[in-house]
């Protein structure tokens, strides 16, 4: 399988940790945190050529061209967390465009060869992130604007869509004036 449509498949199951946590709560939160501390150990060992079984040769395959420190698991795992532990809103209007709305988007773009065409990435990150988010019964109003906002983050942002995707759904929450976790 090819590495960017398995970073994708990944991207996409990090959605999964939300069902957990909600019948673990912190356990799962402290075990996302035990595991991207080891990540971040097994990086820094990479970086000065030792090489930790299993996680290193996982890291290798997975390696974005060009990219000599594999950080954007570290940034996506403390985007989930940070999604999960906030007080304020329900963790999927965090979690839904971070995860589904990314990782889907990438495997459409990839299989469509649209990962280049900004517009047509556009639409297509708005729309899974606005189906899935209303599937879930969030507002129609904070399902589209949630949609639009993370869409416009991960079609313009270079350097990591995971913290910028985050923080735009947070922004977005503070402007609508968004509250009421279930």
């Amino acid at each position: 399988m090819k590495p960017y449509l398995l970073r994708k498949i990944v991207h996409i199951a990090g959605i999964f940790v939300y069902p957990f946590y909600l019948k673990l709560g912190m356990v799962i939160v402290y075990l996302l945190l035990i595991v991207t501390v080891v990540y971040i150990f097994s990086e820094v060992l990479r970086f000065h050529n030792v090489k930790v079984p299993l996680i290193s040769h996982i890291t290798l395959k997975l390696l974005k061209e060009g990219e000599k420190i594999a950080w954007h698991p570290i940034t996506y795992s403390l985007g989930i967390i940070v999604g999960l532990i906030q007080p304020w809103y329900p963790p999927y209007y965090i979690l839904i465009p971070l995860t589904i709305g990314d990782g889907i988007t990438g495997l459409i773009g990839y299989l469509l060869k649209i990962r280049k065409k900004y517009w047509k990435r556009v639409i297509t990150f708005f729309t899974v992130t606005c189906i899935a988010l209303l599937l879930l019964k969030t507002p129609i109003v904070y399902s589209l604007v949630i949609s639009l906002a993370t869409s416009l983050t991960e079609a313009q942002v270079k350097l990591d869509d995971n913290i910028a995707i985050t923080l735009t759904t947070f922004l977005v929450l503070q402007m609508l004036g968004a509250s009421g976790v279930s």
